[in-house]
Parts: structure tokens; C-alpha cells; sequence
């Protein structure tokens, strides 16, 4: 609540600013600064974006006294004010696409479109959720493949809100897929794009086998017809939350994957979340940026029985 009534005096000192109300801009700018100060020690949020927006703050406080003598301190005062409050744009927004990573994409394909209804019900589903380590050496539908990934991460609202809660709307997590039997779609690794409900190719090939390897051996992850692996940035959250941020990133994953299996047995599916595996090999086989840590492998199949 702290930091979105900051996030709210900057937005008023601007506008007041713009307007050339300069003892109200005043007045606010000394709010802004204050509350900005005990956001930061309340949170105990020191990440580098906070720590911008602090000293592009108390720059622009100063160079807004007409009594220092700065040269050009009118434009240094407006040049430090708009810094301040696009940091302060992109720390209450981390999700926004111009702020998020860019991926070399080499091909995207956009997934059918998910449905929002079906003839399980919630209740159904939660009683009938369990774990599937057997599965058929089938193809899945790249239907059903669109709908569990929309179910983990996919957009449910005009703002971009998604299917699965995150602290303070920061999204930290991606959803990669490892395909080894999906219709119309050639085995590889494939990331998710939620903005527009479609996977970009990451690499083209059968992985399923090198997966189970870094999954010490668990043999339904070579058996699925695909894997998720529901990986995250963790800077996303911990740039507001500090410390106590990834914890928050956890629980988020946690959420993502009971929403996988709910929706898996709506399609008559089976899965099992997976947590032994060996990091390093995980982030090499699904070429991951060094700044995104895998959580989940997820094996999803047609069950065996």
C-alpha cells in the first residue's frame, strides 16, 4: 500500500509540476520524497531500480530550489523528474512488454485460441486430481497443449492480468514447453507468450531424453507427450519485495502448477510436478538466460490407465 500511495504523490507532483503549480509542486515533492524513503525502509527494498528512484529523487528535490546555483538547473531539474518517474513506471510495472526480455525468436506460432468453459467442473476436477507418472505413447492435441499453457500463465483480463495470482502483478514466471509428441507441432523447446497466446521455438529436436537425464532419470519425463517447465526471474518481484520476494515466486509457481493440473484432468489428461533435477543442465538443454532459474518440470501424457 506504501509504495502504490507513492507511486500516487508522483504522479500528482508531475501534474502539478506540468501545470506550474509551484507551491503545491512543492508540497508534493516533499511528500514523494518522504513517503519514498519509508517504502524503501518498511520493505526493506534496496534493489538497484529502487536506488535509482531514490537519488534521481532527491536530485530532482534539490535542483527545484531556485536559491542553489546550478547551471541549467531547470532543465537538470526536469531532465532527473522525468528519469524519476519512468524508473518509478517500470518498478510498479515490471510486466509491461517494452520492460520485458528480448528473446531472438525464430518462428512463433500462434496456439489455438483457449476455451473457458467445460463439462468438469471445479469440484470434479479437485476430486479427481492426481498425480500421472504413466502414460500412452500418444500424440496430444496442440488444442489441449494451448489450453494447459493457458491455464499456467495465460491472459484472463484487458490489463494482463493471468490465470494464475502474482505478487503486486509482477509475473516473474516463464513457461517453457518441451515438445516430443504434440499435433501439428514439431518436437523442440518452445517458450510461451502469454501477451499473444503463442510459443516462440527456442530449438528444434527431441529433448525429452536429455530432460529425464537432468531429471535424475525419472522415466515419465521421457515418457510425456510434452514438458512444462515453469522457470522464473526472480529480479521481477524481488526488485519491489526485496528478499521476501522470492518466496513470493514460489508460492506464484505453486499456483501455476495446481491451476496445470486442474485443467489436465478437465482434458483427460495426467501429469505430476517434478522438483528433483539438476539446475544447471536444465538451464543448458532449454537454453535459458542466465537470469532465469528453472522450478518445475511438469511431464504431461494421456495416462496409461
Amino acid at each position: 500500500m506504501q509504495g502504490w500511495i507513492t507511486f500516487a504523490l508522483l504522479l500528482l507532483t508531475v501534474l502539478s509540476g506540468a501545470l506550474r503549480k509551484i507551491k503545491i509542486h512543492s508540497y508534493l515533492a516533499t511528500l514523494t520524497l518522504f513517503s519514498s524513503l519509508l517504502h524503501s525502509y518498511f520493505t526493506l527494498s534496496f534493489s538497484p531500480s529502487c536506488i535509482f528512484i531514490l537519488l534521481f529523487s532527491f536530485i530532482t528535490f534539490l535542483t527545484g530550489f531556485e536559491k542553489i546555483r546550478i547551471l541549467n538547473r531547470r532543465e537538470l531539474h526536469m531532465l532527473f523528474g522525468f528519469l524519476t518517474f519512468l524508473l518509478a513506471i517500470f518498478h510498479v510495472y515490471p510486466f509491461l512488454p517494452f520492460q520485458r526480455r528480448l528473446e531472438i525468436m525464430k518462428g512463433e506460432i500462434v496456439l489455438p485460441p483457449p476455451r473457458y468453459s467445460s463439462n468438469t467442473s471445479v469440484e470434479e476436477a479437485i476430486f479427481k486430481r492426481r498425480s500421472v507418472r504413466e502414460y500412452q505413447d500418444k500424440a496430444v492435441s496442440l488444442e489441449q497443449l494451448a489450453q494447459i499453457l493457458w491455464a499456467a500463465q495465460g491472459i484472463t483480463s484487458e490489463w494482463g492480468g493471468r490465470t494464475a495470482p502474482s505478487a503486486g502483478g509482477t509475473y516473474p514466471l516463464e513457461v517453457y514447453v518441451v515438445v516430443r509428441k504434440v499435433e501439428k507441432l514439431e518436437p523442440g523447446v518452445y517458450l510461451y507468450i502469454p501477451h499473444t497466446h503463442s510459443v516462440a521455438t527456442i530449438s528444434k529436436g527431441n529433448y525429452s531424453q536429455k530432460l529425464m537425464e537432468a531429471s535424475l532419470n525419472q522415466k515419465w519425463v521421457s515418457d510425456a507427450s510434452f514438458n512444462l517447465i515453469i522457470a522464473a526471474d526472480f529480479s521481477r518481484t524481488t526488485q519491489r519485495y526485496g528478499e521476501r520476494g522470492i518466496r513470493y515466486v514460489y508460492l506464484e509457481a505453486g499456483h501455476a502448477a495446481q491451476n496445470v493440473y486442474l485443467q489436465a484432468v478437465s482434458l483427460k489428461l495426467g501429469c505430476v510436478v517434478v522438483g528433483a533435477f539438476n539446475d544447471n543442465l536444465v538451464k543448458s538443454y532449454l537454453e535459458l538466460p542466465a537470469n532465469v532459474q528453472p522450478i518445475y518440470i511438469i511431464p504431461v501424457g494421456i495416462p496409461l490407465k
